[in-house]
């Protein structure tokens, strides 16, 4: 549809933009070979399949901090949540690890980021942090990962080697911690290591959805680590509820309701669920007809469906859109 982009990197790229860029300055132009490419030629789009991805992550170099000047990236964050009173002035996004094996129903990440689970190790981790601790006085950093705490001896090898190299430091987790991968320990050690805030995915009070969104966690795990979280006055955290699963009632939203006020939370962020093409959640509301995107036009008008709207993406089976606005205002 616009004509003014001419290619696509699908997912990971560090080897395939060398490839494409070596192509270009060839003038080769042999783009159906580039792994993952989506490019236009002769006005007609062809997208290459996304197959390869690096399973080594501690191959993949360190960015070069060096041809940027990190502090034209500062701003005011005299805001910001601080318990520690150091310097924050921005916050440096690390990626320990990509995708996630979970595939819960909604969760698109790792049609993104590739199948498989793959992790830097620990080292490599400490020692970017390290770098820009000592080099750039950075002190606040934002663990970008989906799931930075599924393999718990690597996460507690990072919050072990942070105060072992004596690196005073305080971090958050923008996407949530996956409340099934964390315990007692887990929770002390990121806390000790300089984590302030971050956000629990709860997804649903209802046992019934969340079983069908291949969420799986138990009631009883939810309130056992909320009862670890708020033993830290100093860790701040959202927590997330999604509405609208295809199989919503007023039953399932009742015990949404119940959940938030029983573990009486400060702050609930409730979204509407959003059905990502190629999840499961997308092929059931299609086959469905639980949404509306004018799929007689092809999947390309999407951009119309996701952006620009504050309605439910999704009407379900037992429920009108409306119930669902009126739950969130509530």
């Amino acid at each position: 549809e616009y004509e003014c982009i001419d290619f696509v990197l699908q997912g990971e790229s560090e080897k395939t933009i060398v490839e494409l860029l070596d192509a270009i300055i060839a003038g080769s132009h042999d783009f159906k070979k580039i792994d993952g490419l989506g490019f236009r030629e002769n006005g007609k789009v062809t997208i290459n399949k996304k197959e390869e991805f690096i399973d080594n992550m501690d191959s993949i170099p360190l960015p070069d901090y060096s041809i940027i000047n990190i502090k034209e990236y500062y701003f005011d964050t005299t805001q910001w949540i601080n318990p520690k009173k150091l310097p924050i002035n921005l916050s440096v996004p690390l990626l320990s690890s990509r995708s996630c094996p979970r595939q819960c129903s909604y969760c698109s990440m790792y049609l993104a980021q590739g199948p498989s689970y793959r992790m830097r190790s620990a080292n490599n981790v400490l020692d970017e942090i390290e770098y820009l601790y000592r080099e750039y006085n950075q002190k606040y950093f934002s663990f970008v990962d989906d799931n930075f705490t599924l393999h718990k001896k690597r996460a507690l090898e990072i919050c072990n080697g942070i105060l072992k190299r004596k690196l005073d430091i305080q971090f958050d987790t923008p996407n949530g911690l996956d409340i099934s991968t964390l315990d007692a320990d887990i929770v002390a050690s990121l806390v000790e290591a300089g984590l302030i805030r971050t956000c629990l995915a709860v997804e649903s009070g209802s046992p019934m959805i969340r079983k069908s969104i291949n969420r799986k966690i138990t009631q009883d795990k939810i309130y056992h680590i909320f009862d670890i979280v708020n033993k830290f006055p100093q860790l701040v955290f959202n927590t997330f509820f999604v509405v609208g699963f295809p199989n919503e009632t007023f039953d399932t939203l009742e015990e949404t309701d119940r959940l938030i006020n029983e573990l009486n939370l400060e702050k609930a962020i409730i979204s509407f669920a959003t059905p990502f093409p190629g999840t499961e959640l997308f092929r059931e509301c299609l086959e469905n007809k639980l949404i509306d995107i004018g799929i007689e036009r092809g999947l390309h008008n999407l951009d119309n469906f996701y952006f620009g709207r504050g309605l439910p993406f999704i009407k379900p089976y037992r429920l009108e859109k409306q119930d669902l606005v009126d739950f969130r205002m509530k």
